[in-house]
């Protein structure tokens, strides 16, 4: 979704003639978490090759990464072919049990794989190609043992020398990351070679090649270089799998690493600089004044990369809105002060007040609203109509607009409809998004959008009288106290005059109408 832009974007092809893609997450396929989020996908397609492949012949494109942000080595993304033999003489097999291709240099079972008793051994083949001439570097990680091999050598030979186990690692049953250095030739292709055996390990058994080129130490200064010498810098900047996950907390909302200062730095030297954030959840933008036009791409699966090339181009109008609120700092965050808590036990202090909720009660600025997204064109709202007034429990109330693509290409538009209660003794956001419609519209053309409202639009939950009647029956001075006004919980909605907030984010209200809701 497109958050901000102020003419970098779409890059006109038929003029810009240089785009230098600048950051770690350009040249790998980040599209979803770690742990359970993580599935194996039909194929994966870097930002930097689908970018590559949009931008066509006729723009030059040049690719640094800037900087480095991994934790550990990223997984080896090359195909292998797996042998599996009974036993654990991995050396001397020659009677395979089973063939498994697998998608990418890691191996991970629950038990033995299918058909194939304990204990075990699995010879596994595979080709990679450098992309580029330098220094790489390769890991290992095992719950088992394995020695890697590459272009005929062994580099890591954890069975003759096991790493130490790491209890993050495998459920505890992997082992620590080993990693080596090798000087590899761009455009060579080179044979991977895994043996692994099952000695050590019972029930789970895998293991993890990981590749990365290494990170020159002038690798800010080459990427400066590159956006001062281009038409248009992009920085394609995020997390991986490794620092959203599940099992643990992030600690900060701020892009790991060095990656704010590559920010700046580049859009110092280029006036047009695009910012891809490719994440899985909100990042602080300190950043975000100093650049033309920012991009949230979250983890967006397969074809994530794809996606980005066509609204990068202009090939498709971004008609994505926030699902979320993008605080500027982590202390406004509604959880800041009650979680992770302490004693084991957390506080769910903020109440109702979460998201957007919290910003509003609060007054608290954010970098962008929830529900704001731009396009590349433009729309006009009309005046909301209502179908009924007053409004009565136990019925519906249709909110009818006319929504105008007032610009020159076609775009979608998403018209919200925020509910705000009337003043009460219950604790209630100020207002909170009870309906909204998207509407693809043509340049020039208008629709009508119908959104529909009913009792809940309106409710609050009442937790119901509890047990207050116990708590009197203890008091020493229950006899003179008056009968509690028992009642059971429920939703309920309080008569009054609401007022129904018709826009484009929470933020963003064109139109303000009130509604008088009867019992």
């Amino acid at each position: 979704m497109l958050l901000q832009n102020e003419g970098a974007l779409p890059v006109d092809t038929a003029t810009v003639k240089r785009v230098a893609i600048i950051g770690p997450n350009a040249d790998r396929a980040v599209m979803m978490g770690g742990g359970s989020a993580s599935v194996t996908p039909a194929y994966r397609v870097t930002p930097l090759d689908a970018l590559r492949d949009r931008l066509g012949d006729g723009v030059a494109v040049r690719y640094e990464p800037g900087v480095g942000i991994d934790r550990t080595v990223p997984t080896l993304a090359v195909e292998l072919h797996a042998e599996y033999f009974a036993g654990l003489d991995v050396d001397g097999a020659t009677d395979a049990m089973l063939h498994v291709d697998h998608p990418k240099t890691e191996i991970f079972y629950l038990g033995a794989p299918p058909g194939v008793p304990e204990p075990f051994s699995l010879r596994a083949t595979g080709v990679f190609t450098p992309p580029v001439t330098g220094r790489f570097v390769f890991s290992l990680v095992q719950a088992g043992r394995v020695r890697l091999s590459v272009g005929g050598s062994v580099l890591i030979d954890g069975m003759a020398d096991p790493m130490p186990r790491d209890r993050n690692s495998y459920f505890g049953f992997g082992s620590e990351e080993r990693v080596a250095e090798v000087e590899l030739v761009g455009g060579r292709p080179l044979d991977v070679l895994l043996e692994y055996t099952s000695e050590g390990v019972n029930g789970v058994y895998a293991v993890k090649v990981g590749c990365r080129a290494q990170v020159a130490a002038d690798a800010i200064e080459r990427a400066v270089a590159a956006a001062a010498e281009a038409e248009v810098a992009m920085v394609i900047a995020g997390t991986t799998p490794e620092w959203e996950s599940e099992g643990f907390d992030r600690r900060t909302l701020a892009l790991p690493g060095q990656q704010e200062e590559l920010i700046e730095r580049v859009a110092a030297a280029n006036p047009n600089t695009i910012v891809v954030v490719n994440t899985g959840a909100p990042v602080t933008m300190p950043w975000a004044d100093a650049v033309s036009a920012i991009v949230q791409l979250w983890f967006g699966g397969q074809e994530m990369a794809n996606a980005l090339a066509d609204v990068v181009t202009g090939a498709v109008d971004p008609g994505g809105r926030l699902p979320t609120s993008m605080p500027l700092q982590l202390e406004h965050n509604p959880t800041y002060g009650n979680f992770p808590g302490e004693f084991d036990e957390v506080r769910y202090g903020e109440g109702l007040l979460v998201g957007y909720r919290w910003y509003e009660a609060r007054r608290l600025p954010v970098r962008f609203p929830f529900g704001h997204g731009l396009s590349y064109t433009s729309f006009g709202i009309g005046e909301p109509q209502l179908s009924s007034a007053p409004f009565r429990a136990d019925s519906s109330l249709d909110v009818t607009v006319s929504v105008t693509n007032t610009g020159d290409r076609a775009g979608s538009e998403v018209v919200q409809c925020y509910v705000a209660p009337p003043r009460s003794k219950v604790v209630r956001p100020p207002k909170e998004l009870k309906a909204f419609v998207k509407v693809h519209l043509e340049a020039g053309e208008t629709k009508t959008v119908t959104l529909t409202l009913t009792d809940r639009s309106f409710a609050h939950w009442d937790r119901g009288s509890g047990e207050r009647p116990a708590l009197k029956a203890r008091l020493p001075f229950a006899d003179t106290m008056a009968e509690t006004n028992e009642r059971p919980a429920g939703w309920r909605v309080l008569p009054g005059e609401y007022w129904l907030h018709i826009g484009r984010s929470s933020a963003d209200i064109a139109h303000t109408v009130p509604v008088t809701v009867e019992r």
